[in-house]
């Protein structure tokens, strides 16, 4: 029987809005399958200039499904790590512009997932961005550092996020660079459309040319995610660590 699908594809003149309608949003396997769909979807649609994604409710995405991590094999382990790597290096290389229209919580991989836009817009009032994956002993691979540091450019705001696990609200978020714009939760998706409109204004950008410019603007963090890969013994340490910890 097919899963429910945990997302949503609209589309509006020259955008499509994909819409994380999963609670938490957490991501694994199936979301993962689901997500590119939708991408193909989207990609098809030959008007579509920019993309935005959102959440629904309290959470953007809250990262990684810690569930499914301490229940799949060592076999689904690493069959979902190297689908997100390919599902993280098409997203940056994406052949139209893309804005996260952060609406709730955006934590550990759901933060990471949202610097992987072009742009990001954020709520204000409730919600956070941040990686706490400090505060579990947990690590970042390269590639995922080299991300960081493409995205996020003041040294004192990438101290704070990565060795601090600091939780930035929209205002924190905003001075800091890492989103470039904040509004109330009943203007995001307006905002964020806005964004898009203003960014491509009267330009018909060619698809081959977005992608490939875009490859070679993270050529590096590209590289790393290819290069990026994991032991069996790495992943049984990763489930056990999973086991031990509490939500992220």
């Amino acid at each position: 029987m097919a899963q429910p699908r945990a997302l949503e594809v609209s589309f509006a003149e020259n955008y499509a809005v994909l819409s994380l309608k999963n609670g938490e949003n957490r991501i694994d396997m199936e979301f993962l399958k689901q997500f590119n769909s939708a991408l193909d979807e989207i990609e098809r649609c030959k008007k579509v200039q920019f993309l935005i994604t959102t959440g629904d409710g309290k959470f953007y995405s809250n990262g990684l499904d810690q569930t499914f991590l301490k229940t799949c094999s060592t076999e689904e382990f690493m069959e979902t790590f190297n689908l997100l790597n390919k599902t993280l290096i098409r997203f940056m290389t994406f052949p139209v512009l893309t804005v996260a229209a952060i609406n709730g919580h955006a934590f550990a991989l759901g933060a990471i997932l949202a610097l992987a836009h072009d742009y990001r817009v954020m709520r204000t009032k409730k919600g956070w961005f941040c990686l706490p994956e400090v505060k579990y002993d947990m690590l970042f691979g390269k590639a995922t550092i080299l991300l960081l540091r493409a995205k996020i450019k003041e040294p004192k705001v990438l101290t704070d996020a990565v060795l601090m696990g600091w939780r930035f609200v929209a205002e924190e978020a905003l001075s800091g660079g890492i989103v470039q714009k904040i509004c109330d939760i009943e203007d995001l998706l307006n905002t964020a459309v806005h964004m898009g409109q203003a960014v491509i204004g009267q330009n018909i950008f060619k698809r081959d040319t977005i992608k490939h410019l875009k490859s070679q603007l993270y050529s590096d963090i590209i590289n790393a995610f290819q290069s990026d890969t994991v032991s069996r013994q790495g992943v049984l340490q990763s489930i056990a660590q999973f086991d031990r910890k509490s939500k992220l």
